[in-house]
């Protein structure tokens, strides 16, 4: 290869570089504008890799978070997000994923008070069965502070299929009478 194609390829790469990196910086500035900047990013993140398979850190999802959020205009026009750098920690990557099932409604955690007597675990944990999310963890506490004498309180970590499904388990556990923690 000739040695002045070679350095009109290496002076183009660099410029490449330095506009994506001042496209990139523009982008954070306008998500630092918002509200939940972070968690866009996140939720940025988890939809690469998702939906295209790909990991990318957060800078490198900047100009995919730019677009899901409305931070930039796209209407009309022909769009392209350049995602680059894969350097993330992995529990950073883990936490990313769980806010993001939670954000979805694909994770909730539902808290309950039920009476101290056999078979009433049983009930509750049929009605969760019956709608088909699964149980990640439970915890029954009977010397729960906010339980009464005779009660015990049972917070449940359940996967689901999305914010409808929470809300079909929470409506039929209100059927049958749950009070559930933070309503």
């Amino acid at each position: 290869m000739d040695v002045n194609l070679l350095t009109i390829i290496v002076m183009f790469a660099v410029v490449l570089a330095f506009a994506y990196a001042a496209i990139n910086f523009h982008l954070v500035k306008r998500l630092r504008e918002g509200n939940g900047k972070m968690q866009e990013i996140a939720s940025a993140i988890l939809a690469l890799m998702e939906g295209q398979k790909t990991v990318a850190e957060g800078a490198g999802a900047v100009p995919v978070a730019a677009v899901m959020f409305g931070k930039v205009d796209t209407s009309e026009k022909k769009t392209v997000c350049l995602v680059s750098g894969g350097n993330v920690d992995v529990t950073t990557l883990s936490r990313i994923i769980t806010k993001g099932l939670i954000k979805s409604g694909r994770i909730t955690e539902i808290t309950t008070k039920v009476e101290d007597k056999p078979g009433t675990l049983l009930q509750l944990l049929k009605v969760v069965a019956d709608s088909g999310a699964n149980i990640l963890s439970i915890n029954h506490a009977r010397e729960d502070q906010h339980s009464d004498v005779g009660a015990c309180m049972v917070s449940m970590v359940l996967e689901t299929r999305d914010a409808a499904h929470v809300e079909q388990i929470r409506q039929g556990l209100h059927a049958l009478g749950y009070v559930l923690a933070g309503e």
